[in-house]
């Protein structure tokens, strides 16, 4: 059995999920919405590979924190199923349908807090997720705090080694794809790197010409 590694904003998904999530929750009446005024710096920065990745995770989950975890859960169902899951890529689509056709193991590997991302895989049908993991209490409920360390950058190979060990997979017979200089790691370390849809900075990264590149919108 083979593996395959997914980066989930701009990958999978033909957006940002915090951003699609955070919209949603000003819908919702959860927050105002002057809260997303961060939201454009906080992009730029991310796709120059400079964000505070750990300020992010705390800012999208503060909506959250404190809400019964049944409320939560139905919420993040529906932001999925009516905001996110129209924006799946169809390569994207093809392509975890492919790997789950060979019996590879497909895993989210994305900066993304953890309670959003289980709801985005399921939707995708894949089973693993590595992700930000944000601390809830004994009753399910989002604390705000983190709880581990966060897959960006050279942490997404940090955590994908855990799992490996954890779940006795190997790289010989791996995959990854990303679009964003912060998936390059990840990609580097997979028998097959693969650039998807690949952002400008990205393109100018030293290892570009190292991956292969593949367009899936």
């Amino acid at each position: 059995m083979g593996i395959a590694f997914f980066d989930m904003d701009g990958t999978l998904v033909d957006g940002d999920t915090n951003d699609i999530s955070l919209h949603f929750y000003v819908q919702k009446g959860l927050i105002e919405e002057s809260y997303l005024e961060p939201l454009e710096e906080m992009g730029r920065q991310f796709f120059l590979g400079k964000v505070d990745i750990n300020a992010v995770a705390e800012f999208a989950c503060k909506p959250l924190v404190g809400m019964p975890k049944e409320t939560r859960e139905k919420l993040l169902e529906e932001c999925v199923r009516e905001h996110i899951a129209p924006r799946f890529k169809s390569g994207a689509l093809k392509t975890v349908k492919w790997h789950n056709d060979h019996n590879n193991a497909c895993v989210i590997v994305t900066s993304t807090n953890d309670y959003l991302v289980r709801h985005v895989a399921d939707a995708l049908g894949i089973k693993y997720i590595i992700a930000s993991p944000m601390e809830q209490d004994k009753n399910g409920i989002l604390t705000g705090e983190r709880n581990g360390v966060i897959p960006y950058q050279q942490y997404k190979v940090t955590r994908i080694k855990e799992f490996m060990r954890e779940h006795k997979f190997s790289t010989d017979d791996s995959w990854a794809y990303g679009d964003s200089v912060n998936d390059v790691p990840m990609l580097l370390i997979a028998k097959h790197g693969v650039a998807v849809d690949p952002n400008p900075s990205m393109r100018e990264h030293p290892c570009f010409n190292r991956l292969s590149e593949e367009h899936w919108i």
